[in-house]
């Protein structure tokens, strides 16, 4: 008899009755928690760290002393199934993070939980990387600074330098020295 697949528990292969689940085929009793390491018999399951956690450990506060769980720094809340932050080797789950860690956008003042821009010593969402002057979004478009304000380059000719935006690209050292394009992840 020949085996179908490996199993996702113990990597060996399966001959006879198999679990699938999580895009893996398993030995029916290998498919346990990662934390607890029972069984897990129900039809819904948490994963974490691509293996699967059962709902019990998922929803427990305390899981069990040997099981090798991240836990948020401020909290302690054991970091299963749910989206956490690393800053400077350190786990956080979102609500922690938002209140300790974040980097905050320099528009809105809320925490930044996804993308963002660095430049000049300030931080912004993707989404409010923007001229002050036009609106228009400035990732990975050359832009400058006006006392601190994000401006597009035809907006900095128009308001600052008093030039039109039209007939001929400027060789402005001013403009050129300020011009820089925004860091990608």
């Amino acid at each position: 008899i020949l085996a179908s697949s490996k199993c996702g528990g113990c990597g060996k292969p399966i001959f006879g009755n198999k679990l699938c689940a999580m895009e893996k085929e398993w030995h029916p009793d290998h498919f346990k928690c990662v934390v607890c390491h029972k069984m897990i018999e129900d039809d819904t399951f948490a994963i974490f760290e691509d293996q699967p956690v059962c709902n019990v450990c998922k929803n427990s506060k305390n899981p069990p002393a040997s099981a090798k769980v991240k836990r948020c720094k401020e909290c302690e809340q054991p970091l299963l199934a749910i989206k956490y932050y690393v800053q400077n080797g350190e786990y956080y789950c979102e609500p922690c993070y938002e209140q300790t860690g974040a980097p905050k956008c320099h528009e809105c003042k809320r925490p930044i939980l996804g993308k963002w821009v660095t430049s000049n010593g300030k931080t912004w969402h993707a989404e409010h990387f923007c001229c002050f002057k036009c609106n228009d979004n400035l990732m990975g478009r050359p832009f400058s600074f006006k006392h601190g304000d994000l401006m597009c380059v035809p907006c900095f000719k128009k308001f600052v330098l008093h030039r039109p935006t039209e007939p001929k690209p400027t060789t402005d050292p001013e403009v050129l020295d300020r011009t820089t394009k925004p860091e990608e992840d």
